[in-house]
């Protein structure tokens, strides 16, 4: 989008969030930033059968059983 002095004014497509979720949005971007992929995505906040079905998928191999854990 082009202002009427000529500028071009990126920002008025962006959507507006709340400041608090922005925050915390950005506080565990950063966090996760300098961990490891293992830490950042799967560690402990992951139920087994995602971990196994995303190793699954990486491995081009079959889920061997869904657990429900």
């Amino acid at each position: 989008m082009v202002s009427a002095d000529g500028s071009a004014s990126w920002r008025a497509g962006l959507p507006i969030h709340p400041p608090a979720a922005v925050k915390i949005g950005k506080a565990v971007f950063y966090a996760q930033a300098q961990m490891s992929l293992d830490e950042a995505y799967v560690g402990e906040v992951m139920a087994w059968d995602a971990e196994a079905g995303i190793g699954a998928f990486i491995a081009k191999s079959e889920m061997q059983e869904w657990t429900g854990k």
